[in-house]
């Protein structure tokens, strides 16, 4: 794991002192800024250690010069760890599909708009997605005269308890609000995913068999039944091992009542 040098700093400092020299110097005008981080922590998850103090600092010295006295500091990420070891657990496999927000709110703000801000905290336990941030956004600009969007609410607003994946725009393979019934105790079934999904990933694959060679099943890790709200069809998570490589995928499929035939839903991870 390496963080780039640029004249004497990391890249890590070098970004968060252009966060703090953007936020003073535009004190006062409008901005927008979005700074993306990912060197330290993109494929290694024991790099976030060596920002902890880093992004305090910054974010102290940011509240403590009054730079956020008229701003909204969103803090996020954009996906959890895609492999390694904890990855391969369940925790690891909900981080994966719930990225972390965290949202700051200058004071003056939860008095004069007090039923937005309570809808935004309410919000914070509510299935939310990254458009409705952009909506939050789009709404800031203009909060008596908000306009509806394709893709996402504003989280000035309170977001149905009962909001599902589909409602938000949520693909089946990277919902989390579907019940994990049991383990697929049929070896039959299992097989029977696990072919489907290896004939999914050569399809995928079949435009680059100068590159790629033809995948072969060498284990099924694990197969999980999952309860929808849906009762039409049956999910299941499949993740299996590959050969050559020992390559390790994990796909959601899904099969009508009778399940008589599996297709692939969504991305495969």
């Amino acid at each position: 794991m390496t963080d780039t040098c640029f004249h004497g700093k990391s890249s890590s400092e070098a970004l968060h002192q252009r966060i703090y020299n953007l936020a003073y110097n535009l004190r006062n005008k409008h901005y927008f800024s979005l700074s993306t981080h990912s060197r330290m922590t993109h494929n290694y998850l024991e790099g976030l250690r060596n920002l902890d103090n880093m992004t305090l600092n910054t974010f102290k010295k940011l509240y403590e010069n009054n730079l956020l006295n008229n701003t909204f500091l969103a803090f996020f990420g954009d996906h959890g760890m895609r492999f390694g070891k904890v990855r391969m657990t369940f925790i690891g496999q909900l981080e994966e599909r719930l990225p972390m927000m965290f949202i700051y709110v200058p004071e003056w703000f939860k008095t004069k708009y007090c039923s937005l801000f309570n809808n935004l905290r309410t919000n914070s336990r509510r299935l939310t997605t990254h458009f409705d941030m952009f909506s939050t956004l789009l709404h800031l600009l203009n909060l008596n005269n908000e306009r509806t969007h394709r893709h996402g609410m504003s989280l000035f607003h309170e977001i149905p308890r009962e909001r599902s994946c589909e409602d938000a725009g949520v693909r089946p393979h990277w919902c989390t609000c579907n019940y994990h019934l049991s383990a697929t105790d049929n070896s039959t079934t299992k097989n029977n995913l696990a072919s489907v999904f290896i004939k999914h990933l050569d399809t995928l694959l079949k435009n680059h068999t100068h590159k790629c060679s033809k995948l072969n099943l060498k284990s099924i890790i694990s197969s999980i039944k999952l309860l929808s709200r849906n009762i039409k069809y049956t999910e299941h998570r499949v993740v299996i091992k590959v050969e050559p490589g020992d390559g390790i995928f994990e796909a959601t499929l899904r099969c009508n009542r009778n399940c008589s035939t599996y297709n692939v839903i969504g991305d495969v991870s």
